[in-house]
């Protein structure tokens, strides 16, 4: 995820901390990477639509509906897509600190 997704509030102050609190703890698990690309990181690419990588395909979801892509280049596209934005990605620690960040700021 952009760092900029850590400070866009959607409900309650209090839901969005133990969110930020949940995301924090999720990151600490045993088979769990948890990324945020930082505001001093350039963005290597922009997705206009969210997606999801599994089993050799690629979901695209929009506000209205979900498309699947299962040919091999279309795939192959996405896993370079998604590779650039985890190597910006700041992961481990530093994840947890850039949600410590923004939970800290949305406290105060």
């Amino acid at each position: 995820m952009g760092e900029a997704a850590l400070h866009i509030r959607f409900g309650p102050r209090e839901t969005t901390i133990g969110q930020m609190d949940r995301l924090a703890t999720m990151a600490g698990l045993a088979g769990m990477e948890l990324a945020v690309v930082p505001f001093s990181a350039p963005f290597p690419v922009y997705s206009l639509t969210d997606f999801i990588l599994y089993d050799g395909s690629v979901l695209i979801e929009s506000i209205t509906a979900q498309q699947r892509l299962d040919g091999a280049d279309e795939v192959a596209l996405y896993e370079r897509f998604f590779q650039q934005l985890r190597d910006a990605a700041a992961t481990g620690r530093e994840a947890v600190r850039l949600i410590q960040w923004a939970a800290a700021d949305l406290r105060s």
